[in-house]
């Protein structure tokens, strides 16, 4: 500062030119966030001991740059293709949006992403008033998100700080509590962030947890499709990072034979079988032969032998659910919902054999069940909706057609009552409405949404298996 001090020793107006001249170092890109704590000091002690008053902008961009940590700020020498209208210089918070931008999806910004790069509202307020008044980033009223230029999106992809922006990203989405959902605002984001951060191969536990994050998403919203991509890939980081049999491991693979059963294709399910059997044999191989992983692995194998069908298969999946019922038997006293989940399980197995004997056993099992789920839930449940509903299909395969339509009633009535909007309630309509045609319900459901079929030009509901005399 000696030269600032001769200046006003020889005159006042070079004094000011000298703040000039400073104030224009502090916002130098190349020059200004080092010279920045150094300068700022002294200029306010000039500036109040002369009575010189600087300008509004300069106070502005001392709030914004002052509190950003030089270490964490996005790149502002990158060599990018910038538009025609782009001013020559943006401020530094505008330059780190635009930074953080070009790894989210260019349609659909959510402004909670954007709170969290800049969690001081008016920094945040400002650079988005810079980037707005330039077009590179526009406000979609309807939907209350932003969309970024995209020509600039890609041409500042790729720089020195890609992966530290993308961890960051990564780290602030996956801070949502542990059973909350995604919201569907940032699914869009969340998506391009992970795309981004396996493309540039930037594993980590937090990629591992978005992949599950997006993968449950996708499940939750009946996209098994893109639920299977997601887990597919926080498996194979999860082995990639363990490298060793471990119950990690074992959950996802669990979580990815889900996953291909969901989707219902014969060659999707003969994947489910293969990834639990894999999960299995590594809780063998662990010792974890009575672990509750170990007991809902071997469950899952059996689901998927049933789902398979055939002979063969049905025999592997009692195999393997009277293991599991027998284990649970150990563990637990008395009524549990685990016990009569297996003893369900293990009934309708026997149920889809076929033979008269192999039925009767198959309802046996499922009345020890039915009499368990009541004393568990002396309410309306689903677990109990269904197993009334699979002991009505038992006895009218045994021909009892009075005892299938009484269990088929009780199942229908308590998925009406439960408010679900279920498969099995469908499929029980069409089962009581064939054990009796006059079930006022269920004739008025059926008549309604043939109805609605000739509004929409869609051709009627098939009656050939139906009786609406």
């Amino acid at each position: 500062m000696r030269v600032a001090v001769l200046i006003i020793n020889n005159n006042f107006l070079t004094l000011n030119a000298c703040f000039v001249l400073l104030y224009k170092l502090i916002l130098t890109p190349s020059k200004g966030i080092p010279m920045l704590g150094r300068i700022h000091a002294p200029l306010r002690m000039l500036t109040r001991s002369f009575n010189i008053r600087l300008p509004v902008s300069y106070n502005m961009h001392w709030r914004s740059l002052s509190s950003i940590p030089i270490g964490h700020l996005a790149p502002t020498q990158a060599k990018i293709d910038l538009p025609k209208s782009l001013p020559k210089r943006l401020g530094e918070d505008a330059r780190k949006i635009m930074h953080y931008c070009a790894y989210l999806d260019a349609d659909m910004i959510p402004i909670e992403l954007l709170k969290v790069i800049m969690p001081e509202p008016e920094r945040l307020y400002y650079a988005l008033h810079e980037l707005s008044q330039t077009q590179i980033l526009r406000k979609e009223e309807q939907f209350g998100l932003y969309s970024f230029d995209k020509k600039l999106q890609e041409s500042l992809k790729n720089n020195e700080q890609q992966l530290a922006i993308i961890a960051t990203l990564i780290k602030h989405i996956v801070k949502i509590p542990p059973g909350q959902n995604m919201p569907k605002s940032l699914v869009a984001s969340a998506k391009a962030i992970a795309d981004a951060a396996m493309a540039a191969r930037a594993f980590s536990l937090n990629l591992e947890q978005l992949c599950n994050m997006l993968g449950d998403y996708y499940s939750d919203a009946q996209q098994p499709n893109d639920a299977l991509i997601y887990y597919e890939r926080s498996l194979k980081m999860i082995k990639g990072r363990v490298k060793t049999n471990h119950l990690s491991v074992v959950e996802a693979l669990n979580t990815v034979g889900v996953a291909h059963q969901a989707l219902g294709e014969r060659v999707n399910l003969q994947a489910s079988l293969r990834y639990f059997d894999e999960a299995y044999k590594m809780l063998q191989a662990m010792g974890r032969g009575d672990h509750p992983a170990s007991l809902n692995t071997l469950n899952n194998l059996g689901a998927a032998y049933d789902v398979l069908g055939g002979a063969d298969n049905i025999q592997k999946a009692i195999e393997c659910h009277e293991k599991v019922l027998e284990k649970r038997m150990v563990l637990f006293t008395g009524n549990h919902p685990a016990i009569a989940r297996s003893l369900s399980n293990l009934g309708t197995s026997y149920m889809k054999l076929g033979g008269e004997e192999d039925v009767r056993k198959g309802i046996r099992y499922l009345e020890e069940a039915l009499c368990m789920f009541k004393a568990l839930y002396p309410y309306n449940h689903c677990d109990l909706a269904s197993l009334l509903g699979n002991l009505g299909a038992a006895y009218e395969d045994l021909g009892d057609e009075v005892e299938a339509l009484e269990y088929n009633k009780q199942s229908y009535d308590m998925w009406l009552a439960l408010g679900e909007s279920h498969s099995d309630t469908k499929l029980t309509e069409q089962c009581v409405l064939k054990l009796q045609p006059d079930h006022s319900s269920c004739k008025g459901f059926v008549q309604k949404l043939q109805e609605e079929r000739d509004a929409l030009g869609v051709n009627p509901v098939a009656t050939d298996s139906i009786n609406l005399h």
